[in-house]
């Protein structure tokens, strides 16, 4: 153990913690900070004093393996991803039972052609993502329980390259990258060769930057 090398303990610990390791194959941790966190533990497995640049290396490193692994054929999916971009959405959050759904579908009949509705359902919550004025009226004047409500929404929506089904990854490096430019995304949509990011129409120009710096790579 004494003769482990720093590098290699700093790999076996990142590696025992996968938030950390997120972050840093995504790109968004803060070193030092990171350094600092680990240098107790770094110190109880060798057995030794170390530095925090030493650490601070190891981690450079695990990032460095991170991106020469992603490979020529993830690089060549994100060449190929097409976006658009949609205006003036809401976000509906409600709290609903399971009996609400049907009420919810109902809902939805007769609205004008070309208004967009995504439901988004978790255990307790669901969101409605809608550009639909009438729809928003009909959920708030239907008694199911509104807890949220978010205006001024955009959803930039990425299209991806069939090739994507098959390449690990796609997502998280969106994801990552967006958080990175610090868009802060209120819902994400994903289906088949689609993501959606909704997010404030606010930070358009924000998430533009982070998805043609992927690309650009």
């Amino acid at each position: 153990m004494l003769n482990m090398s720093i590098s290699k303990t700093v790999e076996e610990l990142v590696n025992e913690q996968p938030l950390l390791l997120w972050s840093i194959e995504a790109g968004i941790a803060n070193y030092s900070a990171a350094a600092e966190y680990l240098k107790p533990s770094v110190e109880r497995r060798t057995g030794k004093k170390v530095s925090t640049e030493s650490i601070l290396m190891g981690l450079r490193r695990i990032n460095l393996v991170h991106a020469r692994d992603a490979g020529v054929e993830l690089r060549e999916i994100l060449q190929k991803c097409k976006y658009s971009i949609e205006n003036n959405f809401t976000d509906l959050v409600l709290d609903y039972a399971l009996e609400d759904i049907p009420r919810l579908s109902g809902l939805l009949e007769g609205l004008e052609s070309g208004e967009n509705v995504s439901i988004i359902t978790g255990f307790k919550y669901a969101s409605v993502v809608t550009d639909s004025p009438e729809l928003i009226k009909r959920i708030e004047a239907s008694g199911i329980r509104v807890v949220g409500k978010t205006q001024e929404l955009a959803i930039f929506r990425i299209k991806l390259p069939r090739g994507a089904l098959k390449a690990p990854g796609v997502i998280s490096l969106f994801t990552s990258e967006f958080a990175k430019k610090g868009v802060n995304i209120i819902e994400l949509e994903s289906s088949y060769l689609e993501i959606g990011y909704v997010i404030s129409e606010k930070e358009i120009g924000k998430a533009l930057e982070a998805f043609n710096s992927l690309r650009i790579r």
